[in-house]
Formats: structure tokens, sequence, C-alpha cells
């Protein structure tokens, strides 16, 4: 993810745009898969991930995170915060922990703290909304993370119908073969 680029300061009479996810504790974008924040005791939460049951709950936190929490969810891509070393930064994750990148790390110098809040892809570029503190302005400003997009990995069924296509392809040149070497009875 070192491609992502960053829109992080809009020109100064603009105010911050509004964040994209429903709320900072729910969201389902897409209708994909919901995210949110689960508390543990100690009251540290931890953003987490599920699809449906509860046996599918996968803890997005990243390992070097004192707390998390995911905003956003596309196509099969989640967003939030991470708050690493004290400072909270604007997080992307792939369904796991270990996806864990920190898109706080492509900011200008100045900002202190960063959250994501939606996500999107257009088939072309990934695009994360959210906002973060600059303290060279002194104000919060809306940011925008803009990477290209990766082709999407193929489901089990599109897995199917590729290897389903492999297999007609070669049988059907099988066939042929057999028949070309065929001598035609005269």
């Amino acid at each position: 993810m070192s491609d992502f680029l960053r829109n992080s300061s809009p020109p100064a009479p603009l105010r911050p745009a509004p964040p994209v996810s429903i709320s900072p504790f729910f969201s389902w974008q897409n209708f994909a898969a919901p995210t949110s924040a689960a508390q543990f005791s100690g009251g540290n939460e931890r953003a987490c991930l599920w699809t449906g049951s509860a046996a599918s709950w996968v803890d997005l936190n990243p390992s070097r995170a004192t707390q998390s929490d995911a905003h956003g969810v596309y196509s099969g891509q989640q967003v939030g915060r991470a708050t690493v070393g004290g400072v909270t930064r604007a997080s992307l994750w792939t369904g796991s922990a270990a996806s864990w990148v920190d898109l706080h790390a492509f900011l200008p110098p100045g900002f202190t703290s960063s959250e994501a809040q939606g996500i999107w892809n257009d088939g072309t570029f990934t695009y994360v909304v959210g906002y973060g503190y600059n303290s060279t302005t002194g104000r919060t400003e809306a940011l925008m993370w803009v990477a290209p997009g990766a082709p999407p990995i193929p489901t089990v069924s599109e897995w199917g119908l590729v290897i389903m296509t492999v297999l007609l392809l070669t049988a059907g040149t099988l066939v042929l073969r057999r028949q070309r070497r065929r001598p035609v009875a005269a």
C-alpha cells in the first residue's frame, strides 16, 4: 500500500467534510459485512469484523495498538483507527489484524492524529475518506487517501467458473486432436 497518495488539506475557506459512516461504533457500508468495536475488560476497544455469526468474528486490532475501532467496510476491506504509541492513526485492514496498513504514515508532517471513516473502490482506485488534526493549521481537516485498486480476488464461485473453463478447454482440445489424428475411411 505504499502507493497511497494523499489529499490532506482543503483550501482554507472549506470546512472538514462530515464523516461518511453511520456511527463511530457500527457501520453497514455497502451492506457487505458489519464492522464494529468490541469492548474488553480493561475498557479498551478493539476493531472487529464478522459476517453473520459469532464464529465468524475476527479481531482486527493491530499487535502494536492499545485500542482500535472499525468505522467502514467495502469489498473486503475495512477502515477505522488504531492507537499506536499514544497516537490515533487512520487504519486500513483486509480482513485480519496482520493486514493492518497505517494510513497516518502517508500524511504530511503536522498531522498529530487521524481517523478513516469510509472506503469505496470503483475498480480502478480505492478511496478512503476521514479526517485528521493538523497542528500546523490548528484545525481538524478532511482527508482522502487514494490508491490504485487491485483487481478483486475471485470468490469461490468465480474460481469454480475459471476451473470449469480450463477443464472444458482442455477436454475440447484433446477431442479435436484425436479427430485430426484419425485416418479418414475411404
